[in-house]
């Protein structure tokens, strides 16, 4: 059992529901990247606890470029014979040995203020990383699936909810705009390698993902909402909270990634999104205040650029992975309680 009873409960959640899922990965090796980031290190547990309950037998490989924070992560699973992890930079050519059958592609640079320090560094991990693990996949017959994001969407052209044919404007002149036009350069490249070389290659498009498992540093909006409710201080914007967010559970993020990499349409993109879950940030941080803080909403805007994504409004659609058999589970009021509850433990 995890030392997060929350999380614990989720990933058991998880394999409960995907018993007939998981069976495509038995005897199979998977690399996942980025195994340092949320939403790979529960993926990595998630196959771990499969193989515990249901003797899967899949070998797991994680790659990582900080060391330190890896084993940190995954102390009580360093001398698992079922996990093994690779330390270099996703930009660097990817040599494994043993036979890899799935990738999931999850490493990236998140940190608002390097997107705009260093936006040519941050903007080559994107692009040459995912070229890497695409001739990577090429050279082995490997599928894979990439952890794309919402963002990609922009300013949209619509006040409809946004299918994924429905993409808005993205300023390439404005720096912090690195993020989603390299995102749309990879999925651009999914799509090319997929056309090209047949390498069976899906993109998950991510609306904004939290649940337990989420580290109590994280420097999310989500998180600092959370640490200023448990400690009942006023909840602190930094802009004025009206651009619409949209976001998604993780353990149904973790589901939506398994169905994917298995049944999604390769070249394609699918939205991973709970639609009831579209509200402002000021809204999100009044729920937020209200349920669990101390009923108090700030407004506060730094002098300088913190590095947020511009203000948007942006209604995600979630009826393409729908029509594979995906549903989200817990709605934002639950994701946040459950998440506080892991928070405090």
């Amino acid at each position: 059992m995890l030392r997060n009873t929350m999380l614990d409960e989720d990933i058991k959640t998880t394999i409960k529901n995907n018993e007939v899922l998981l069976e495509n990965f038995r005897n199979k090796s998977v690399l996942i990247t980025g195994v340092t980031g949320l939403i790979a290190h529960v993926l990595v547990l998630t196959f771990l606890e499969a193989n515990k309950q249901l003797d899967l037998n899949i070998s797991i490989v994680g790659l990582a470029r900080n060391k330190e924070k890896c084993e940190r992560l995954f102390e009580d699973f360093l001398n698992n014979d079922d996990l093994t992890f690779i330390y270099q930079d996703i930009k660097d050519e990817i040599d494994i040995s043993k036979k890899i059958d799935f990738i999931f592609h999850a490493a990236a640079v998140t940190n608002s203020k390097i997107l705009i320090q260093k936006p040519i560094e941050a903007f080559e991990t994107q692009v040459l990383g995912n070229l890497n693990i695409l001739h990577f996949a090429e050279s082995i017959g490997a599928r894979v699936l990439y952890l794309s994001s919402m963002e990609i969407y922009g300013q949209p052209f619509t006040e409809e909810m946004s299918t994924e044919d429905k993409l808005g404007f993205v300023d390439p002149l404005v720096v912090r705009n690195g993020y989603p036009e390299a995102k749309r350069a990879n999925e651009f490249l999914s799509k090319a390698f997929s056309e090209e070389k047949n390498v069976f290659a899906v993109n998950a498009r991510l609306a904004q993902t939290f649940g337990p498992g989420v580290q109590s540093d994280d420097s999310r909006v989500f998180a600092q909402f959370i640490r200023s409710a448990i400690k009942k201080e006023d909840l602190v914007l930094h802009t004025d909270g009206s651009s619409l967010g949209n976001y998604c559970y993780l353990r149904d993020v973790i589901e939506a990634l398994l169905l994917l990499i298995i049944k999604g349409n390769s070249g394609e993109a699918y939205n991973i999104v709970n639609e009831e879950t579209n509200v402002s940030i000021k809204e999100m941080a009044e729920l937020v205040s209200k349920e669990f803080g101390n009923g108090k909403v700030q407004i506060v805007i730094p002098k300088e650029s913190m590095g947020y994504a511009p203000k948007v409004a942006l209604h995600l659609s979630s009826e393409k992975i729908k029509s594979l058999g995906w549903r989200p589970t817990y709605g934002l009021k639950d994701m946040f309680r459950r998440t506080i509850i892991s928070f405090k433990e």
